[in-house]
Formats: structure tokens, sequence, C-alpha cells
């Protein structure tokens, strides 16, 4: 249902029923400087928020997504997150069919403090 990154924040925004919460989720995402992409229902049944912004070290931004949320993506879409990152689709069928997750589910996140990346330098 949401995937933040940097500067950028996909979100099914129709799956908040309340206005209200609706409108201070767009607030907060908007106040913290996120570009929000809207994605719909069938696109989250298709995994479209379950994507995952990496850094690799000295390397560009890249947004894992398996392919059938890549796939699911309008082209507008596509170009708002490609200001971003680098698309990186993953076909993943079996993860998706029978272990009831996607990209994100499958991937730890690690944030190194600032100082272990200066001692591995």
């Amino acid at each position: 249902m949401l995937s933040i990154g940097p500067g950028f924040a996909v979100a099914c925004l129709e799956s908040i029923a309340d206005a209200a919460e609706r409108r201070a989720v767009v607030d907060s995402l908007t106040e913290t400087g996120h570009e929000i992409v809207p994605i719909s229902l069938a696109q989250v049944a298709c995994f479209a928020g379950n994507m995952l912004a990496l850094q690799p070290v000295g390397g560009p931004v890249l947004l894992a997504m398996s392919q059938s949320a890549h796939d699911s993506l309008t082209t507008e879409q596509r170009q708002q997150l490609s200001r971003h990152a680098e698309l990186l689709p993953l076909p993943i069928p079996t993860i998706e069919t029978l272990g009831g997750g996607s990209v994100r589910c499958m991937l730890a996140e690690v944030f190194l403090p600032e100082v272990a990346e200066t001692a591995a330098s």
C-alpha cells in the first residue's frame, strides 16, 4: 500500500477510507519533500506498493520491484519513479504466488552509520 524512497512515495491513497486521514498522509508526504505516485487497489494486488529503494555505495539509487509490479505501472508512473531511481524489475512469480510477498519482503534493510562507511574506505 505504501513504499517510501528518497524523494518519492508510492501510495494507494484510495485505501485510506477516511478523507481527513488521507489528507493528513498526503500533507505529511508533501511536507517532507516526497513526490506522491498514487497507485490503485488493482496495482496493490500486483505488489506495486511493495518496492524498496536500494543505495549501493557509490552507485545510483535503485528501485527494486517485482516484474508484476513494474508491469502494473502506467508509463507516467514509471517516468515519475525514474526521476528518483533506476527501476529494477525482477521476475519473482514463485515468491508472489506461493510466498505471499514480494521484493520488499525478500530483502533485509541495513542502515550503516557514516562512521562504518568511512572506516571501510
